[in-house]
């Protein structure tokens, strides 16, 4: 099964963007002359970005900074890195 972690479209409310994170995954079968294909997408975190700052709500309940995300997931780090306010 293949598996890739990605940002999704950034979307402003109030104030805040909030930048869903999720986890596709696809897996093909090929049998007796056919290919079945099935896919998934499930939610990781969201990132928050506010005038306060930045924090990631993971679906588990936990509040992460944007470096703990990228620890968690490597593949994102240069994606998260462009989220970072620039000095």
């Amino acid at each position: 099964m293949a598996k890739k972690i990605g940002l999704g479209d950034a979307l402003a409310v109030g104030g805040l963007t909030i930048v869903p994170v999720a986890v596709t995954s696809v897996e093909i079968q090929r049998m007796a002359g056919s290919v079945t294909a099935a896919g998934d997408r499930e939610a990781a975190a969201v990132i928050v970005i506010g005038p306060s700052g930045t924090e990631v709500l993971a679906v588990s309940g936990d509040i992460l900074s944007l470096e703990q995300l990228g620890d968690l997931y490597p593949e994102i780090r240069e994606q998260l890195d462009a989220l970072r306010p620039q000095s």
